[in-house]
């Protein structure tokens, strides 16, 4: 088993256990029979076993913004190379599509492919952020706003997350986005969005 495959199934077990633990929280009186005379007293022990699901749930998304971190720093000590300097862009205009491309081995890489307006939206929005008066923005604020938009228009309906994920590496490897200092993964911007918007159109009028 390679280091990878190792590092993806303690991931995959932790993600089954939060879904186990919630399941079994939200589920937890599921076929007991209550004495109507404690009526009032089961319902205050209800929400507070939903308060307790909804608090895993909370950490369990803050998870999901750790896993690609974590899988990509991993790679990183693995391989010893920075995951921004092993992720790469082609333009094709001919198939109207972005491809950004991610070393994870000497022999392996993955490939992500988005159509070239979106690839253009997600970073004109994560810009518009930082025009609108924010210092801080993470992969998670982004997915937010444009969660519809990515599930419509390519086909990450499942993992919007990643896509934005891997736009946010292409613009690290441009030294547009900075890692923060101060707020955890949470990014910088490192250009004026004047220069980001000049180096977008730059990039995108390139075929290769």
């Amino acid at each position: 088993m390679s280091e990878k495959e190792l590092l993806a199934g303690r991931i995959e077990t932790i993600n089954k256990c939060f879904e186990q633990l919630v399941d079994t929280f939200n589920n937890f009186f599921q076929g007991v029979e209550i004495d109507e005379t404690h009526t009032e007293s089961f319902k205050e022990v209800q929400d507070q076993m939903k308060q307790f699901a909804d608090d895993i749930s909370t950490v369990q998304k803050q998870w999901v913004d750790y896993q690609l971190y974590l899988i990509d720093t991993a790679n990183s000590m693995i391989l010893d190379v920075p995951i921004v300097n092993r992720t790469h862009l082609m333009v094709d205009h001919q198939e109207g599509i972005v491809r950004i491309l991610t070393e994870y081995k000497i022999d392996a890489t993955i490939t992500d492919i988005l159509p070239i307006h979106l690839f253009r939206d997600i970073i004109l929005c994560t810009v518009e952020q930082f025009a609108n008066g924010r210092r801080n923005i993470k992969v998670s604020d982004i997915t937010k706003l444009m969660e519809d938009e990515i599930k419509s228009r390519s086909g990450y309906d499942e993992a919007p997350r990643v896509l934005v994920y891997r736009v946010f590496n292409v613009l690290k490897h441009h030294d547009i986005l900075i890692p923060s200092s101060t707020v955890r993964f949470g990014h910088n911007l490192n250009k004026s969005v004047a220069e980001v918007k000049e180096w977008l159109d730059h990039v995108l009028s390139q075929n290769r």
